[in-house]
């Protein structure tokens, strides 16, 4: 029994010295990930403003169907997408790939966010919008901040129909 939690220990030390770069990326990645959605599971777009300010940069851009937007153009935009919500039931984002060299790291990532409202027949919907960005980040002291986020592909459905997504990026 001593042998096994022995080896056990060491096979642990072994895989915790065996983490690279990527690995720590990810997991701090994902970690801030999961402060998201807590955020916008509560409809908070306050305490979002106060995580991207945390771990988005000062010059963030933001792509979407060709418009490039400034950190603030996005928050403004994504606090009145929130308010046409009745509830926010999911907010995802899945690191897909990620390469990282020395303090920059490039990602693409799988992102939904889906939820409910009231449609203009009066009646409740589920909409989603999901689809794979590619982030940029750099690492400002110890912590990976996102420098860029541009949609490769996205998709919008209305009670589990496509529907077309405006300036069609998709």
């Amino acid at each position: 029994m001593k042998k096994l939690i022995t080896s056990g220990a060491i096979m642990l030390a072994v895989a915790l010295c065996v983490a690279g770069p990527e690995d720590d990326f990810r997991n701090q990645v994902n970690r801030q990930s999961k402060k998201y959605e807590a955020a916008m599971l509560k409809k908070d777009i306050k305490a979002f403003g106060k995580l991207l300010d945390t771990y988005v940069t000062k010059d963030f851009k933001y792509i979407e169907n060709g418009q490039t937007m400034t950190k603030k153009q996005m928050f403004d935009q994504m606090g009145m997408s929130i308010k046409t919500f009745q509830k926010v039931t999911k907010f995802k984002s899945r690191i897909i790939t990620a390469q990282v060299q020395g303090n920059k790291a490039t990602a693409t990532v799988s992102n939904l966010m889906e939820g409910t409202m009231i449609g203009p027949d009066k009646k409740k919907h589920t909409m989603s919008f999901g689809g794979n960005t590619v982030e940029s980040f750099v690492k400002e002291g110890k912590t990976w901040k996102m420098s860029s986020m541009e949609w490769k592909t996205s998709e919008m459905k209305q009670d589990g129909k496509k529907i077309p997504t405006p300036g069609g990026a998709g």
